[in-house]
């Protein structure tokens, strides 16, 4: 591989390694965060986002929070990446997650 093509290939996986995110507050239960954008590495999952906004709200335990894309629940194991590639695949950036307290269905 020529120098250009693989500083052009290695600045495109470097890209691709992150996802841009819009989190928003779906409840009047709970305030909004100060900052809802965020950028950060596709690997991290939605727990590491629970943890991330049960921080920023003082929350007791982030186990108290639900985390949507259109209007479904995510499951704490997925990554952001298998979300981007799952749920928001034909949308532009960024990626809308909206959070709220957790809803007991029983």
């Amino acid at each position: 591989m020529t120098e250009p093509c693989r500083t052009l290939f290695t600045s495109w996986c470097q890209a691709s390694r992150k996802v841009s995110i819009c989190l928003e507050c779906n409840s009047s239960k709970l305030r909004g965060l100060k900052r809802k954008w965020i950028r950060c590495s596709a690997q991290a999952t939605v727990l590491h986002l629970k943890k991330f906004i049960a921080k920023k709200l003082n929350l007791s335990s982030f186990n108290e929070l639900d985390i949507l894309c259109n209007e479904e629940i995510l499951g704490k194991d997925h990554t952001l990446k298998f979300v981007v590639v799952t749920r928001w695949r034909f949308k532009k950036a960024p990626l809308l997650l909206h959070y709220r307290p957790k809803m007991d269905l029983l």
